[in-house]
């Protein structure tokens, strides 16, 4: 299918729908822009290089996943660390959301190269600040609640990978009500 005309949102949301769908490894701009109909020439002319394409793919995937999440959010203004966790993991095991979670790792795992970096550090930033809220919300003091919310997000992020992994979906939901358990004893995530 042919996008001749495509704009450049329309190549960065088909871009975004390869990396998803291809993952990170290898990638070079002809296969890219013949995945999505267009060229290499058209890629660097819309977005300057490989790299900015990426870029911007990786941007638009968290864009997606932050829309998700403002949106429960907004939904569920007195949702308790437990809701925040509850809906999280419904979100990571939903059908059709692994190769968001591949991507991700994947990402992580580029350590502090651009332009996976600035999408690991947004990624985990925007996280922790809304598990931040929630917990605050419950009467953990500010410190306290700051340091249990990257906690909750770094033990969600771990189980999500042991999950991925293992492709143990009730071993990685008992780690996680676990956690919710012994956080809770703290007055933390209920």
């Amino acid at each position: 299918m042919k996008r001749s005309g495509a704009t450049r949102d329309a190549l960065r949301s088909a871009a975004a729908e390869y990396l998803l769908d291809n993952g990170l490894a290898d990638l070079s701009l002809r296969p890219i822009a013949a995945a999505i109909g267009t060229s290499a020439r058209m890629l660097v002319y819309h977005f300057g290089s490989k790299e900015r394409l990426i870029a911007q793919a990786m941007a638009e995937i968290r864009e997606r996943q932050r829309a998700i999440a403002e949106d429960w959010f907004r939904r569920h203004e007195d949702a308790s660390p437990g809701d925040f966790l509850r809906f999280v993991w419904s979100w990571i095991t939903a059908p059709g959301r692994e190769p968001y979670l591949r991507l991700f790792f994947e990402a992580v795992g580029r350590g502090d190269r651009e332009p996976f970096a600035a999408f690991s550090r947004g990624a985990f930033d925007e996280w922790v600040e809304w598990a931040h809220r929630r917990i605050a919300r419950a009467g953990r003091p500010a410190a306290d609640s700051r340091a249990m919310a990257v906690l909750t997000v770094s033990a969600i992020r771990g189980v999500a990978l042991y999950y991925l992994a293992t492709g143990d979906r009730g071993g990685a939901r008992a780690a996680l009500r676990k956690f919710a358990q012994l956080s809770s004893s703290g007055g933390g995530a209920r």
